[in-house]
């Protein structure tokens, strides 16, 4: 069972309305994640209430969406609820552990909590990043420097001017990369940019450095590791090593069940390819609930 696309307005605008008796103002603005299901409907919504929209993509609002599920939960009807959690009770559970707990171990692979390291420039590094989406570098620079004057010259922050730079130069792009693994050689963003690069240019082999990545998120990072294993297993099918790309394609699928892009990767260059060997285009049993 699911909302109608009506509903689902209906549903959000009493939220809406909720929160404003609530805050006793309207938001400015309304972030919301780039394809998701319910853009169209939040940008209507927004316009209803003359709140400016700003579509960014989903990884960025990763740590600020716990609270706001919570709240959504608890506003809902508990029989509404009770029928939500009864449809998927896995991926419900998937989804709020995409969510950083501030006692988890911090996505960078510091060792540290995430409430006393990056979650301190978070709005810094947000910024940051919408202001590389929209190629704004000056932009991106300005909010960066803001976050190194907070926390320092992090492997984090260092990885996040990495990002920055692929929108100027190479030649900082390699040396902020480079300088991101003199500060942690464990961190795993930064791993993960290695891997994107080599395989941009075409060495598939050393793009391996994929594997790394994922052996430095920590396990309640899902939403990392399913980015990180879908990608490995595009090199995976590009070096013809159908086992180990639907190997990795499997196990992003496990971190984020409703993720339509490692589906759509396990249907059209696995399940229904036909050069792939008969016996590899079954799915694995552990992942069929989730097709």
């Amino acid at each position: 069972m699911s909302l109608d696309p009506g509903q689902l307005a209906g549903e959000f605008a009493d939220l809406f309305k909720h929160a404003r008796k609530q805050s006793k103002r309207w938001p400015k603005k309304l972030l919301i994640p780039r394809e998701d299901p319910v853009e169209d409907i939040l940008k209507g919504i927004a316009a209803d209430f003359g709140i400016v929209p700003e579509v960014i993509p989903l990884p960025y609002l990763d740590p600020i969406l716990g609270p706001l599920n919570e709240s959504f939960a608890r506003f809902r009807s508990g029989k509404q609820r009770a029928v939500a959690e009864s449809e998927e009770p896995g991926a419900h559970r998937l989804a709020m552990a995409l969510i950083p707990d501030s006692y988890d171990l911090c996505p960078c692979a510091s060792g540290r909590k995430y409430k006393s390291c990056c979650k301190i420039i978070l709005h810094e590094v947000t910024e940051a990043m919408c202001a590389v989406e929209d190629g704004n570098f000056e932009a991106a620079v300005k909010w960066l420097d803001q976050a190194r004057e907070k926390v320092g010259e992090t492997a984090e922050v260092l990885a996040r001017y990495e990002i920055a730079y692929s929108l100027k130069s190479e030649t900082r792009y390699l040396e902020y990369l480079h300088r991101a693994l003199e500060a942690n050689p464990n961190h795993p963003r930064t791993h993960y940019l290695f891997g994107l690069h080599h395989r941009q240019n075409g060495r598939l082999k050393d793009a391996a450095a994929y594997e790394k990545a994922i052996e430095n998120y920590p396990v309640t990072d899902k939403f990392h590791l399913n980015e990180t294993w879908n990608n490995l297993g595009g090199v995976y099918f590009d070096l013809g090593d159908f086992d180990k790309s639907k190997g990795a394609w499997e196990k992003a699928l496990m971190y984020m069940p409703s993720d339509t892009m490692t589906k759509t990767n396990l249907r059209e260059f696995i399940y229904d390819n036909p050069e792939v060997p008969e016996d590899l285009r079954r799915p694995s049993p552990f992942v069929a609930r989730y097709l």
